[in-house]
C-alpha cells in the first residue's frame, strides 16, 4: 500500500503545484496566448492505467494532443474555463470516482 500512497502523493503534488506555479508565467504571456492545463486522476500502479476505459487501454499522446492543439490555437480562442474529458469513452462521473 505504501507504493500506492507515494504514487498518489506524487500525482497530487504535480497536479496541484502546477496550477500555482503557472501563475508566474502569466505576466510574461503575450496577447492571445493560452494556458492549457492537463491533469490526471491516476493514482496507483500505472501498469493497469486505462484498463477500466471502454477502449481497454490508456490514451496515447497522439490521441490527446489534438485537444491541446485546439485549446492553444486560434480555433479554440473562445473556449475558456472548461474541462474537456478525454477519457477513452469512460463517462466523467465514473472517472471522477476512480
Amino acid at each position: 500500500m505504501r507504493k500506492n500512497e507515494e504514487e498518489w502523493d506524487h500525482t497530487f503534488r504535480i497536479n496541484i503545484y502546477s496550477m500555482f506555479l503557472l501563475k508566474a508565467a502569466v505576466p510574461h504571456l503575450k496577447q492571445g496566448s493560452a494556458i492549457v492545463n492537463t491533469s490526471t486522476m491516476a493514482a496507483g500502479s500505472v501498469e493497469y492505467f486505462g484498463e477500466s476505459t471502454p477502449l481497454g487501454r490508456a490514451g496515447q499522446p497522439a490521441e490527446l494532443a489534438p485537444v491541446h492543439v485546439l485549446l492553444a490555437c486560434g480555433d479554440g480562442s473562445y473556449i475558456s474555463g472548461v474541462m474537456i474529458p478525454v477519457t477513452g469513452g469512460r463517462p466523467i462521473a465514473i472517472a471522477e470516482r476512480l
